[in-house]
């Protein structure tokens, strides 16, 4: 009798296939092909850095901050994550609430993730590769369906940059989401003019 693959055998699986994924686009990008379709394509794709963590958490979706941070159960640890590459709308933006609602529907009730640390930002928070169940990539469904911008600041060290420039590039075309407004005010900008006002 066959017998069926545990959960974390399915999450090996699953993180397999994806590295193999982007492994290739990377390589396809690196020979120059379908180049016409990267909206910030660099000539020598830059090295990556080595995760600083790689654990299996939960999260549950009340636990969703906004678009692009969660908070996450990493055995008897908490931790805040912010979503590798990816910049959402703060809750008080536009689409800010609706940027988080989607990142809750692509997650079960409480979802395990795979989760690569690679660095922090200026929070504190985890900058952090997510996979959840099946290998789902949210950072590029965050990305293609307009529910956040694709962040190039960290494209040094988030893995797959290349997949999240051409999920901007196909959001910027068809007018989705944040790309529907052509005076919308990206996050960092909004952020800064905030920080502009307390002072």
């Amino acid at each position: 009798m066959k017998k069926e693959m545990t959960k974390w055998q399915k999450f090996c699986l699953g993180w397999a296939v994806f590295s193999f994924c982007v492994k290739l686009v990377s390589l396809l990008v690196s020979t120059g092909r379908d180049r016409s379709d990267l909206t910030s394509y660099k000539e020598t794709e830059p090295p990556r850095k080595e995760p600083i963590a790689f654990e299996i958490c939960s999260v549950k979706k009340q636990a969703i901050v906004d678009g692009d941070t969660m908070r996450v159960t990493c055995g008897d640890r908490e931790l805040t994550l912010h979503i590798c590459g990816v910049d959402a709308p703060e809750i008080e933006q536009p689409l800010g609430i609706e940027a988080r609602d989607y990142l809750r529907s692509l997650l079960s009730e409480e979802e395990t993730i795979l989760v690569s640390a690679f660095d922090r930002n200026a929070e504190g928070d985890l900058i952090a590769h997510v996979t959840a169940g099946d290998a789902e990539f949210i950072h590029e469904k965050m990305v293609r369906s307009g529910m956040a911008w694709y962040d190039e600041k960290f494209s040094e060290i988030c893995p797959a940059s290349g997949l999240l420039a051409i999920a901007a590039k196909s959001a910027k075309a068809g007018k989705l989401g944040v790309h529907g407004d052509p005076n919308a005010v990206t996050p960092w900008e909004w952020r800064e003019t905030r920080e502009s006002d307390v002072q």
